[in-house]
């Protein structure tokens, strides 16, 4: 019903197609069945089992891109297409040159501590399995960039994609970042009202590092305690290749 209310108002509105009556005839919202927003996103009592499923997974290039999607919160498409060349090391960020709205909505994302060494540990088994892919791509497959983020039963994760985009969502308020930052580090809208237009994002580069400082060091500890969040096995090629390739 709302996909035939939209249909109808862009042939109508945007086609100026003849013959179509005033009123949509789709327009009854109220048959609708009302949405719920999905609840899908992990809690801090979810992260153990979580992270002990990713220690379980064979492909270190893999684990790795799920780890930086949940210490990102960023879309599925941009973690995967992300490259090298728009690292910024120095400055600790990833340009997100074309996210979900198009180039008007690319946008700098600061990155953490815990989120550098996640790229270093993906920058070390790409050199190692894929040198030439690895030279572009940071989540990098046989072909080029890894293309599909759910994983099979041998490698089963509870949440990929999307699902840790919710969780990184969850943990942050639960971390105490005020909804505006949270907002601005996962590039939705801040224009809402007119209290939101007149912030200036770039200005706010440093406040938003602390936070994904803050969110990252939430996560780590509720996910991994002992650890350094760094998965158990060693980039060891002679080892992990068949699982990898």
């Amino acid at each position: 019903m709302r996909f035939g209310r939209a249909v109808w108002n862009f042939a109508k509105n945007e086609l100026e197609t003849d013959g179509l009556p005033e009123r949509n005839p789709f327009r009854a919202g109220k048959l609708y069945h009302k949405e719920r927003a999905r609840e899908t996103g992990m809690g801090a009592q979810q992260l153990p089992y979580w992270w002990s499923q990713l220690q379980a997974m064979p492909n270190p290039i893999r684990r790795e891109m799920h780890l930086f999607t949940l210490l990102s919160g960023l879309r599925k498409n941009d973690v995967l297409t992300a490259r090298w060349d728009r690292l910024n090391e120095k400055r600790r960020s990833l340009l997100i040159p074309s996210p979900k709205g198009g180039e008007d909505r690319a946008f700098e994302l600061p990155l953490s501590e815990p989120m550098l060494k996640c790229l270093g540990r993906a920058r070390e088994g790409g050199l190692t399995f894929f040198p030439d892919h690895a030279q572009e791509w940071i989540f990098v497959a046989s072909n080029g960039h890894i293309a599909e983020v759910k994983e099979d039963g041998r490698q089963k994760l509870s949440h990929t994609g999307h699902a840790l985009r919710h969780s990184f969502r969850t943990l942050a308020a639960a971390a105490g970042i005020d909804r505006l930052r949270v907002k601005i580090l996962m590039n939705h809208a801040i224009d809402g009202d007119v209290t939101d237009s007149y912030t200036n994002v770039p200005a706010l580069f440093s406040s938003l590092m602390e936070a994904q400082e803050r969110i990252s060091a939430y996560i780590i500890a509720n996910m991994a305690p002992e650890e350094n969040v760094s998965p158990q096995h060693a980039f060891n090629a002679s080892e992990e290749t068949a699982d990898v390739a």
